[in-house]
């Protein structure tokens, strides 16, 4: 609300003076109008990582992959991945007993943050229309050296449970879903934004604490690390393994609509 200053004065005249007319002397007033204008359109640029919290959430952050591993710039054009989590189950001892693995914690460049495991997409279309997030596992956890011995890890199973959209929007979140037991090669859906829903940067974060364990390093000695129960990895006693290191590729795919049924 404007604010309106009045300042009065009272005026003095000399009996001489000839008195004023008592009618009251008015100023008339105009008004006229302008106005303020600003457009948008489709926003381009790469949106660079932001923390997920818990703690600060939005702050800007330098995740980095296992190893120190300085990851990919995030996809262009107005709905992007911006950073996807690797996950490092870490260096175990050789069991025949049924086994879950935990991932160990994002961990920054030049920081001693450490949070959990997550996503980041941002939604700056404008249109509000909807997304569809999903991962695909490309195939089982395996060793690069085909002739090895014992190649695939015949049976394990990657899961990602309490998942969690957080965001410094406003709008309406995405709604995020667990993902147990992916099948190698197959689509699952990991989040959906219905329309009008999921504009803007969100994030989808596996879990909201850390626990600390023990694991062995690459000299294979017992130290403490940060880990998350939220992203689990299934090994089955039964399985074969070889003393060496298993990998897989996931694939995360975002699509323009939303899906169906």
């Amino acid at each position: 609300m404007k604010k309106e200053l009045v300042y009065s004065t009272s005026l003095i005249l000399a009996a001489t003076v000839c008195a004023i007319t008592s009618e009251s002397i008015t100023a008339d007033s105009v008004n006229y109008s302008s106005f303020g204008q600003v457009g948008f359109v489709a926003g381009n640029e790469i949106t660079p990582p932001v923390s997920p919290g818990p703690g600060e959430p939005g702050k800007p952050v330098s995740p980095v992959w296992p190893g120190g591993v300085t990851p990919p710039p995030g996809t262009p054009g107005p709905l992007s991945i911006d950073y996807a989590s690797s996950f490092d189950f870490g260096i175990n001892n050789i069991s025949t007993q049924d086994k879950i693995y935990y991932a160990k914690s994002q961990k920054y460049a030049d920081s001693t943050l450490e949070t959990p495991n997550y996503i980041q997409i941002t939604d700056n279309r404008g249109t509000t229309a909807g997304w569809t997030l999903k991962v695909r596992e490309v195939a089982q956890f395996h060793q690069e050296n085909a002739a090895a011995k014992h190649p695939v890890l015949e049976g394990a199973i990657l899961s990602l449970v309490h998942p969690k959209a957080v965001s410094l929007n406003e709008g309406t979140p995405p709604t995020a879903q667990e993902v147990l037991d992916l099948v190698p090669e197959k689509e699952t859906v990991v989040a959906t934004a219905v329309k009008g829903a999921g504009a803007g940067t969100w994030i989808i974060r596996w879990g909201n604490e850390l626990v600390a364990q023990d694991t062995l390093n690459q000299a294979e000695q017992s130290v403490k690390e940060n880990f998350s129960k939220d992203v689990q990895l299934f090994v089955p006693g039964k399985t074969v393994k070889d003393a060496a290191s298993y990998t897989t590729q996931l694939n995360w795919i975002l699509s323009e609509l939303p899906q169906n049924g």
